[in-house]
């Protein structure tokens, strides 16, 4: 989980891999109008920690979605990883996750009114939370199933002395529910 302002946590560490770049998070600088400095070095040393490795285009870690038919896990409709920065992960599967968002429409009148199954605002907050309060101590991939009627994001997690932990929580959003599940293996 990213926490700041922690010189322990994961973040602050000292990256194992120290040959970093940033192309895409400053592409995404670029794309909004912001200036841009990539980490720099102190008295010409340059020594990359964990955060600058999560921001990178070498981030070892991934989001895998999937989308089933139905609500197990029999066929896929569609599955894709994402890698690299988490600034690009973010907005690429935020992209998938809004492609398979279903549109119900209702006819009012002379008008047709379009809503996405899901509110998108729930789907960022559910992919931004899966983002933020992971546990990148752990290698596993984040995981986000969507199913008909509902979506599970899977997000890797640990907890001392136990092989393995799930957990869940159900969210509210505008009348969807959304569960969000911790797992450690």
């Amino acid at each position: 989980m990213l926490t700041p302002n922690d010189s322990s946590s994961f973040e602050n560490q000292l990256s194992p891999r120290q040959d970093l770049t940033f192309n895409s998070l400053q592409a995404l600088f670029d794309q909004q109008g912001l200036p841009f400095s990539p980490p720099s070095s102190q008295f010409g040393i340059l020594q990359f920690s964990n955060f600058d490795l999560l921001v990178s285009d070498q981030c070892p870690y991934t989001i895998k979605c999937a989308v089933f038919k139905g609500t197990d896990q029999d066929e896929f409709l569609d599955r894709q990883e994402f890698t690299g920065s988490l600034a690009a992960q973010f907005q690429q599967v935020y992209a998938f996750l809004e492609k398979h968002n279903p549109v119900e429409s209702q006819i009012k009148g002379l008008y047709r009114e379009d809503r996405p199954a899901y509110p998108k605002q729930a789907l960022r907050e559910a992919l931004m939370n899966a983002i933020i309060h992971r546990d990148y101590s752990n290698p596993a991939s984040s995981l986000i199933n969507l199913y008909t009627g509902w979506n599970s994001f899977l997000l890797a997690a640990s907890c001392p002395g136990l092989p393995w932990k799930t957990s869940s929580w159900a969210c509210q959003f505008a009348g969807t529910s959304a569960w969000l599940t911790s797992f450690t293996s």
